[in-house]
């Protein structure tokens, strides 16, 4: 018997279509990836209910699996589940155990961030002060007034003991306080000593101080490389 040669024509070829990612549909949610979405797009070729429903639930696992979540807070099945939703365009139609998200607020767009503009008038203290201030000039109970008035200058010479070695004395407080404020806020400067109410507790000093004793070690170093440059 003649043996024939061997021909790669005689072998059926399989047909392979190549398809680059930016050929492809964009991916709604990155961290459960594109596989996730086309069984996504496939429940909605399930005729059957029933059966598309244990589908998702099991979609549900694995999307699960792939982006897990320490402690699983409350919302974290429905948060999955909204996904689910949205990956499949709001098309799924199962009896899951939440509602359908609004499709209206998926395109809702956020509020804007209100900024302050402009320098800030004292930037040792910075912005923060200036809102706490705002806010407890419109506070109306005296005494909570009074309060709120020791927090901020206390709060005052935290803020000064963490980016400097001195203490803020309390009578540049009290003045600052006083500026700040355009006179609207203010301490009786004698109360505030006989009862000492401005003074800070140990563990306010030592928080504070780390964070400048790392500073000054961070300049230090830099000073440090700096000279070596120049050698």
């Amino acid at each position: 018997m003649e043996r024939r040669p061997f021909s790669h024509s005689r072998v059926p070829q399989a047909a392979h279509t190549f398809h680059y990612a930016n050929e492809l549909e964009s991916v709604n949610y990155r961290e459960y990836g594109r596989n996730i979405q086309n069984m996504a797009r496939h429940l909605l070729t399930v005729e059957d209910r029933e059966r598309r429903t244990r589908m998702a639930i099991t979609l549900i696992e694995l999307m699960k699996q792939l982006n897990p979540v320490s402690g699983e807070p409350n919302d974290y099945y429905q948060k999955l589940w909204d996904h689910l939703h949205v990956i499949a365009d709001m098309k799924l139609d199962v009896d899951g155990p939440f509602p359908k998200p609004d499709s209206a607020i998926l395109v809702k767009k956020p509020q804007p961030v209100p900024y302050l503009t402009g320098e800030a008038r004292s930037r040792h203290f910075g912005r923060g002060i200036e809102e706490l201030i705002r806010k407890a000039i419109e506070v109306k109970d005296e005494e909570e007034k009074e309060q709120a008035c020791i927090y901020i200058c206390r709060l005052m010479k935290v803020l000064v003991l963490t980016n400097s070695k001195d203490m803020l004395e309390d009578s540049v407080a009290l003045e600052s306080l006083r500026r700040l404020s355009g006179g609207k806020l203010s301490l009786d400067p004698a109360k505030v000593a006989a009862e000492n109410l401005l003074s800070l507790n140990p563990k306010e000093i030592t928080q504070a101080i780390p964070s400048n004793q790392q500073r000054s070690g961070k300049n230090r170093n830099q000073r440090h490389f700096q000279h070596k440059r120049r050698r």
